[in-house]
């Protein structure tokens, strides 16, 4: 009779509740490292400048470095890549797909 009492009464509760505020902590750290703090977007001087999806962050540096490198090499993703060491090749090749797709640059 005193198991199934004792694990449901006092002990469970309790440690769901300790457990719960490091872990709303934690989701609270995430949603700020994501940007969702106004501190964070600011600091960063990237600004409404910057595109995000899934993480990935194209600035307008970064746009104006892509069009340039695909002006001169096409898609060639390697090549382009090198002119953006901090992107993946899969990465480029991905966005270079999505402007295609949306016209902003000419298919090669």
């Amino acid at each position: 009779g005193g198991g199934p009492g004792r694990g449901r009464g006092g002990g469970e509760p309790q440690n769901n509740t300790g457990s719960e505020s490091p872990g709303a902590a934690a989701a609270r750290g995430k949603a700020s490292k994501a940007g969702g703090g106004g501190g964070a977007a600011s600091a960063g001087g990237g600004g409404g400048g910057a595109k995000r999806g899934r993480g990935a962050l194209w600035t307008e540096e970064d746009e104006a470095t892509f069009h340039s490198a695909y002006k001169e090499f096409g898609s060639k993703w390697r090549l382009v890549q090198e002119r953006l060491p901090h992107k993946t090749r899969q990465q480029i090749q991905s966005h270079g797909a999505y402007l295609m797709k949306l016209n902003r640059i000419p298919r090669s």
